[in-house]
């Protein structure tokens, strides 16, 4: 309010060097009540939106969605449109990112976007003993081996059959596995150890690595004809640290979740918000998560506060990634207001 008048005060701010020298101010006192009408139908269709890739998730037994990926940066943006387009054909998909970045959470969304309607079945390449991979992937037939299941078993590929199978940290596969799966890729077809049967195979394929991938290839430890095939369509996911302007999206969808599960919170306080600012986030988005669920177990009001929030490290700025200055919470605040407004008017 300005001498009593209703309107809606909007501020942009000049950089320079990674600093604000300057701002624009722009007040406006008319069409607000349009703009709040506008506003309310964006939230609405966001939230049918929401509902209707909810159910869609359920159905295909995955918990995430791309709408689940928060951000509003523009490489955040360009990611999830490539997502969005990666799901309409069956093309192979790459994911490269830190650990704790949201490479699943990804996979899960083209999974759910496509036109498979076949299961999402995920294999840690790296949690699976090597001796056991081969079997774990491409099944066996009754008596293929000491040991074997009566009647065999059903391999991931063949689980995943008219769905998805993601092959999480790909990179840990060992050189005589990535022949066979560079077979499958070429071929569309496996045989399960010990079967003479062909399983001609119609599953949508995605990799995912934290490690250098190119580096794996030119030391002679990935096939650089595999890398070749799964590198057709490539998302490289920022880690946190890079996309800091998105933390406030990211933690209230957080604590959207954390209430969805049972927690009763308000919202963040300025203090913890900021604290959380001046960390550099060597574990992305999974150790954010895991800072604000500690933090939604030891708060004592309706908010999270700056007192819930453990004491890191790295506060301090000079620690943080120079390359990539994070910016105060009143900039990511007038940036987002802006944002929103100009989404709420188009």
């Amino acid at each position: 309010m300005i001498q009593g008048q209703q309107c809606l005060i909007s501020i942009l701010p000049i950089m320079k060097n990674g600093e604000t020298i300057s701002a624009v101010c722009k007040v406006t006192y008319r069409g607000l009540t349009h703009l709040h009408t506008a506003l309310t139908k964006v939230r609405k269709l966001e939230k049918q939106v929401n509902a209707y890739q909810t159910e869609i998730s359920d159905l295909k037994g995955t918990k995430y969605t791309l709408f689940d990926f928060s951000g509003e940066l523009e490489a955040i943006r360009k990611i999830k449109h490539e997502a969005t387009l990666a799901s309409k054909s069956m093309s192979t998909v790459l994911i490269i990112g830190d650990s704790g970045t949201g490479k699943e959470l990804f996979a899960q969304g083209i999974h759910v976007s496509s036109g498979q309607m076949g299961a999402f079945v995920q294999v840690n390449c790296a949690a699976i003993p090597a001796d056991l991979l081969e079997s774990e992937l491409f099944g066996y037939a009754d008596g293929a081996f000491t040991g074997a299941k009566r009647g065999g078993m059903k391999g991931k590929f063949e689980l995943a059959q008219n769905g998805t199978i993601f092959l999480d940290e790909i990179g840990d596969m060992l050189l005589p596995l990535q022949t066979k799966i560079l077979r499958v890729l070429q071929e569309k077809e496996f045989q399960p150890i010990g079967s003479s049967k062909t399983i001609h195979l119609n599953t949508k394929i995605i990799a995912a690595t934290n490690q250098n991938i190119e580096q794996l290839v030119r030391e002679g430890k990935f096939r650089e004809d595999l890398y070749y095939r799964l590198n057709i369509i490539r998302l490289n996911i920022p880690p946190l640290r890079k996309r800091m302007v998105d933390l406030p999206d990211i933690t209230y969808e957080m604590i959207n979740r954390l209430n969805q599960s049972g927690f009763y919170i308000k919202g963040i306080t300025h203090s913890a918000l900021t604290k959380l600012m001046k960390h550099s986030w060597p574990g992305n988005v999974r150790e954010l998560q895991n800072v604000l669920e500690r933090a939604a177990n030891l708060k004592t009001g309706d908010y999270i506060d700056g007192d819930d929030i453990p004491t890191f490290n790295d506060l301090l700025k000079e620690n943080a990634d120079p390359h990539y200055p994070s910016p105060t919470y009143k900039e990511i605040f007038q940036k987002s207001e802006k944002e929103m407004i100009v989404a709420a008017l188009k």
